[in-house]
This record gives C-alpha cells, sequence and structure tokens, in this order.
C-alpha cells in the first residue's frame, strides 16, 4: 500500500505544481501550452500515460495545435480510451498542416474506430492506402465482418459452419492486439533548424563544434553540431531541472543555473553514490560572470539518474540537469572536456540568419578593435572598452586601469592574436542586463613577455548604447 502511495505521488506531486502552484507564481498565461506539450512528451516516454494525459489536454485547451491534438489522441489509445482518442485524432486531422503527411494520424483513426467496433468508418479512413499497416487492417476488418454475417444469418447457415465461424471469430478477436497504433510519437519536440531558424545563443563555433543545449522551462536537452552554414541536432532527451524555478543566486536555493557553462570533470559510477547514474559531468558553475553577480554555491552537474528509480521526475534536482543514464550516455559520447559549451537558458532562443549575422559580426568587431587598441599601446583607447563596473579577480576598473597603464609602459610592441574564436548571446537573466561572450585562445607576444592561454570576454549592453567589457577571466 505505502509503495502504492508513493508512485501515485511522485508523479501527482509534479502536476499539481505545474497546474497549480506555477500559475499562482506567474500568472497562469505566463506557462505556454509548449511548456505542458513538452511534459506530455515526457511522461508518455516514461510509460506514465495518466499524467502525460493530464499534461496534454491542458495544452489543447490553452492552444489549438496539430501535435497536440495527436498526441492527446495517442494517449488515449495507450489508455484504450477510444472515444476520446476518436474526437482527438479527428480535430488534429481537420487542422493538419498541408506541408504534413496525415497517413498516420488516418490510420491511428481507422484503428480506433475499429476499435470501437466501427468498421464502415475505419474501411472508409484507410480504404485507398497501399501501406503494410493499413492492408493488414483492412484484412482484419474484412475478415471480422465476414464471420460476423455469417454468425448473424444462422437461420440459413448449417449449424456446423455456425460453430467453426464462432471459433474462428473468437480466435480471431483473442489475437486482436497484434493489430496496433503507429506509435510516431517524438521523443522530445525538436526544432526544424532553417535559414529562419537557427540557435540564438550560438552566434560563432568553429564547424564541427558540439554544444549541449538546455531548456528549462521545457525540460529538455539538445545536443546540437554546426555542420558548415547550418545546425543538426544530433540527440535530444528529456531532462530535469531544479526543484525552485528560477536562475540559481545562492548555494542551497535548490535552482538551475540560467549561463553558459563548460564541463571540468567525467565522474563514472565508481567514483559516486549510485543516485547520479552512470556519468556526471560538473560544470565550471559559478563562472567568471556569475562570480561578478554575486551568485553562490557549487556542485552543478549534468548526471544521470539512480537505475532503480521508475524515471526522471521533472523539477526534481537540487540544481544539476538530470537525464536518464541513455541521455547521459549521449552526452558522454559527444563532450570534450573544457571545449564544449553546455547553454542552461530558461527557454531555447532562436534568430533567423541575418539576424544572427548581425550580431556576430558587431561582436567580431567589437574583438578586432579591442586587439587592435591593446597593440596600438594608446592606454586610453584600450580602456575605452571596459565598462566602469568592470571587476576581474583582485581587479576593479581603477585598478585594472593602472595595472594595465603601470605593464604597457614598459613595452614597446605588442602583438596579440585571436583563434578557435567562439561567441554566444548569453541567455536572458533575470536582472535584464544583455550580455554577450567571446571565448577564444589568444597569443600574447611584447618587446618582454609572451604568452598563450584561453580567454573568456563578457561584454555588457550599457545605457549609452555601446557594449564594454563587463569582467575578463583565463579560466
Amino acid at each position: 500500500m505505502l509503495t502504492q502511495y508513493y508512485h501515485s505521488l511522485r508523479w501527482t506531486l509534479p502536476i499539481l505544481f505545474a497546474v497549480i502552484i506555477l500559475p499562482i507564481q506567474s500568472n497562469a498565461g505566463a506557462i505556454s501550452a509548449a511548456y505542458f506539450y513538452q511534459h506530455a512528451l515526457m511522461q508518455y516516454g516514461e510509460n506514465n500515460y495518466t499524467t502525460a494525459r493530464t499534461y496534454i489536454h491542458t495544452a489543447v485547451e490553452r492552444e489549438e495545435s496539430f501535435k497536440y491534438y495527436y498526441l492527446a489522441g495517442l494517449v488515449d489509445l495507450r489508455l484504450k480510451n477510444y472515444p476520446s482518442a476518436i474526437a482527438n485524432l479527428e480535430r488534429a486531422l481537420q487542422i493538419i498542416p498541408s506541408d504534413t503527411n496525415p497517413h498516420n494520424a488516418r490510420y491511428n483513426l481507422a484503428f480506433a474506430y475499429w476499435k470501437e467496433g466501427n468498421h464502415e468508418q475505419a474501411k472508409g479512413l484507410i480504404s485507398g492506402c497501399n501501406t503494410k499497416e493499413s492492408q493488414l487492417l483492412l484484412g482484419y476488418i474484412s475478415f471480422e465482418k465476414g464471420l460476423q454475417l455469417i454468425l448473424s444469418t444462422h437461420h440459413t447457415v448449417p449449424a456446423t459452419k455456425q460453430d467453426l465461424a464462432q471459433e474462428l471469430l473468437t480466435t480471431f478477436q483473442s489475437n486482436r492486439n497484434e493489430i496496433n497504433f503507429i506509435d510516431d510519437t517524438p521523443i522530445v519536440d525538436l526544432p526544424d533548424f532553417s535559414d529562419d531558424v537557427l540557435p540564438g545563443h550560438v552566434l560563432q563555433i568553429p564547424d564541427g563544434q558540439v554544444f549541449i543545449w538546455t531548456s528549462k522551462s521545457k525540460e529538455a536537452t539538445y545536443i546540437v553540431q554546426r555542420q558548415g552554414d547550418s545546425y543538426q541536432v544530433l540527440e535530444a532527451y528529456h531532462s530535469s531541472t531544479g526543484k525552485v524555478p528560477g536562475e540559481k543566486q545562492v548555494r542551497g536555493d535548490e535552482k538551475t543555473p540560467t549561463g553558459i557553462y563548460f564541463p571540468v570533470r567525467k565522474l563514472t559510477s565508481q567514483q559516486m553514490p549510485q543516485r547520479y547514474g552512470a556519468y556526471a559531468f560538473p560544470v565550471n558553475y559559478p563562472n567568471s560572470l556569475d562570480r561578478y553577480l554575486g551568485r553562490t554555491g557549487d556542485g552543478i552537474w549534468l548526471h544521470g539518474i539512480n537505475e532503480n528509480d521508475n524515471g526522471q521526475i521533472p523539477y526534481n534536482s537540487e540544481g544539476c540537469v538530470v537525464l536518464s543514464n541513455e541521455g547521459i550516455f549521449g552526452v558522454s559520447r559527444h563532450v570534450e572536456l573544457r571545449v564544449t559549451p553546455i547553454i542552461m537558458a530558461e527557454d531555447f532562443y532562436y534568430m533567423d540568419r541575418d539576424e544572427l549575422n548581425s550580431k556576430r559580426e558587431k561582436l567580431l568587431s567589437l574583438l578586432n578593435q579591442w586587439v587592435d587598441d591593446w597593440e596600438s599601446l594608446d592606454h586610453e583607447a584600450y580602456m575605452s572598452h571596459y565598462s566602469q563596473d568592470f571587476r576581474s579577480g583582485r581587479h576593479d576598473y581603477t585598478s585594472w586601469d593602472r595595472d594595465k597603464a603601470r605593464i604597457n609602459s614598459h613595452k614597446s610592441w605588442i602583438e596579440v592574436e585571436l583563434d578557435n574564436i567562439s561567441l554566444f548571446r548569453y541567455p536572458d537573466l533575470e536582472s535584464n542586463k544583455r550580455i554577450m561572450m567571446a571565448r577564444f585562445h589568444q597569443t600574447y607576444r611584447s618587446s618582454n613577455y609572451n604568452s598563450q592561454s584561453m580567454k573568456e570576454l563578457y561584454f555588457i549592453y550599457e545605457d549609452d548604447g555601446q557594449w564594454r567589457i563587463l569582467t575578463e577571466v583565463t579560466p
């Protein structure tokens, strides 16, 4: 009894939180239908169909969409609620986009009608279809109808043939489950990248580079690769984030950070408690910007789950990004320590190519001018790139100004070369600060000192309409 109560409670609480508590906290209209659709997909993938039904019906109530009604129909088919499946699939077909193939929706609707005993409606939906599934279902419908016709005309059919027909019908109906509906539900709702839809947090990364992109509101994580001028989702997984919504501020607040991070270690199951699953990847939270903003805490990981658990619970971590063990295996196949960007955002953000190119060129121009002014030994021009609110390590703007003036006064020349440049539009922050981030390998040469290092610059958009460096770090 207690075990049943626990398993019921562990799925009921997230629904109550999503449907009741979050709207109270942030206004009911602030939670989109897409949020509930994503959670319905997650619960469907975990075989929690009753929970999925609650989520998808909330999505349908908020927005009419083919994919919402279609998923609602599939959930109803899983629950064997055929009248409701018929209603949802019929509505899905009424509003299906013109570029979407209707075959699977028509087949599944025919399947539901067949299960309800409406042979004529089922046949009418798939009679002109030559796919293997449709032909098999049509054969079953015709055979079943033929046997029922024999039994309905018992006064003209010998008793021995009636008995045979009844035996065949009983055998046939006991094997009805060999015919099933087409379950083409996506694991996660995927973006369709194009010139009009590009990952807006990523302005530039090297060709072939992979990044990990997590939406806290959608509880989904994509593994994305740049392939020439386009991007490809290599893998997609449901993910669970902090129990408390919002961006992490202080130690113990059970929130997941908002920002761009990099994995610093790889832990295996032998190196950590069982509840963290197959692998874990601690990230560099707090990063330089987090420290600037006064954020505290540590121990933010991407990790798996205990194999003995029944699945992921939405919004159930203490701040980490939690994936299934299949998901964390996917991460492990692509992640490169200290190289792979991990973007944690409230939601996925997209730009069209023209807007993305414009922002990239703007940030590249800022970087190039920063290098030119540094090389010129014009100290005033160099410092014009830094915000008056600049801080880095032990330095504020005044001490940085003084220290750089002293160092550069002893040099007759400077050369700075940047390569392997990555540029990011930082995820939206609750403080409404607009941030862009540049990460690159820097080769520095001068008349009295040479060095090579990785460097990160965080630019802030200031009130005078200029972007300036708020903080920088050599990670």
